[in-house]
């Protein structure tokens, strides 16, 4: 999802290939308003959502910097889905790492998708402390797990989780940096069936947070009913080889090896604390992603987490827009943002370009997907997005 100036954008997108063999994307708005965009307006919707035309300087001195060596070890509590279709908690070892693990570290955090993605931190209701991931998608909505909101062995829905948007670590026990600052959450979501349940099919949830962060204002977009070929996924795991507390983001890439009706299975590499990351799909035509997914197990031969689909769309647009459908947990001492970024006026290059580390995701056609809006920076975009809604 995506945030352009306080208004929900929804539409379809049709791949058309021309008779001169050239593929063009055609768009049909179905919010605001339903009809046709011509291609002018195709194009400035397509560019006001890109995240390539907003930057935040990675040295701001707003910015702040730890110690590794402060930092707690906080355990994980990412579930392991064994053969016997067992939906299990297990703090120990990582064993979601299929064959050899080449994930790499994203330094670039800044820039986008990478700080969308955060890095959480949950008090559990009995006061255990666990880490594990969550991705923007609205400027006080994170979308992650259930399980990192609300667990029965746990005593419920967590005390509180601290979001740490775009938090990078260059090196092994080096300085962990956090350009946004950090926030605590204002109240959590699950939905009812993962709350009675704690099914890995309805393994979703959402952290609502009092404030949006300064310098950010692209979010993930969501595309609902996708069957991918291929994936990415990031997250904050609490082990990558060696690094028995790395604090940085960590990227993967693989092809899907199962779409099932509510989860998507893949051998993209991960480990505990990547729970609640983004599994998205990236274009490299057209330089677009999509998150269809979200990362909540790993498994002895695949991992995997819960599709977007239409039966939880309504739900997670309730969240995104402030709503307070399925399981709710009420705010209790929310704080907010500390020592935040202040926003920069996006530039624009002349194409765009795409951030290191994607892959193309093999997204078919048609599609749909929800854009939110919200707080867009820069005269620029500010200019194109107002051309769209007078058009509308």
């Amino acid at each position: 999802m995506q945030v352009i100036e306080n208004v929900v954008y929804e539409w379809q997108e049709f791949d058309d290939v021309g008779a001169d063999g050239v593929r063009r994307v055609r768009l049909r708005m179905i919010q605001p308003e339903l009809r046709d965009l011509t291609i002018e307006e195709a194009q400035l919707l397509l560019t006001a959502s890109a995240g390539w035309m907003e930057s935040v300087d990675k040295n701001a001195p707003q910015s702040y910097v730890v110690d590794a060596n402060l930092q707690p070890v906080l355990p994980v509590r990412e579930p392991f889905l064994s053969d016997d279709g067992l939906y299990r908690f297990d703090a120990g070892a990582p064993k979601s790492v299929i064959g050899t693990d080449d994930r790499r570290r994203v330094t670039n955090t800044t820039e986008f998708p990478w700080r969308a993605i955060c890095h959480l931190s949950m008090v559990a209701a009995n006061g255990n402390g666990y880490r594990g991931t969550g991705f923007l998608v609205g400027p006080r909505t994170v979308l992650t797990n259930g399980h990192m909101v609300f667990g029965a062995s746990d005593g419920g829905f967590a005390r509180e989780i601290t979001v740490t948007p775009g938090q990078r670590q260059d090196y092994a026990g080096g300085p962990v940096t956090r350009p946004y600052g950090s926030q605590t959450s204002r109240d959590l979501r699950t939905n009812t069936q993962y709350a009675s349940t704690e099914s890995s099919e309805y393994d979703y949830a959402a952290v609502i947070l009092s404030e949006p962060f300064a310098g950010i204002s692209t979010y993930m977009p969501l595309v609902f009913d996708e069957s991918p070929s291929s994936v990415n996924l990031a997250g904050y795991p609490g082990q990558v080889g060696s690094d028995t507390n790395t604090m940085a983001l960590w990227h993967s890439y693989s092809s899907v090896a199962a779409v099932e009706s509510r989860v998507v299975r893949y051998t993209a590499d991960s480990s505990g604390g990547n729970s609640g990351g983004p599994v998205w799909v990236f274009d490299g035509a057209t330089g677009s992603r999509r998150v269809v997914a979200i990362h909540a197990f790993g498994g002895s031969t695949t991992n995997g987490g819960p599709r977007l689909i239409s039966s939880n769309r309504d739900l997670i647009m309730q969240w995104v827009g402030g709503g307070t459908g399925g399981s709710t947990n009420p705010p209790t001492n929310p704080t907010q943002p500390t020592n935040p970024t202040t926003p920069t006026t996006p530039s624009v290059p002349s194409r765009p370009s795409s951030p290191s580390g994607d892959m193309c995701g093999g997204i078919g056609f048609p599609i749909l997907f929800s854009m939110f809006a919200g707080l867009i920076g820069g005269t620029i975009r500010q200019t194109r997005v107002r051309r769209i809604r007078r058009a509308a």
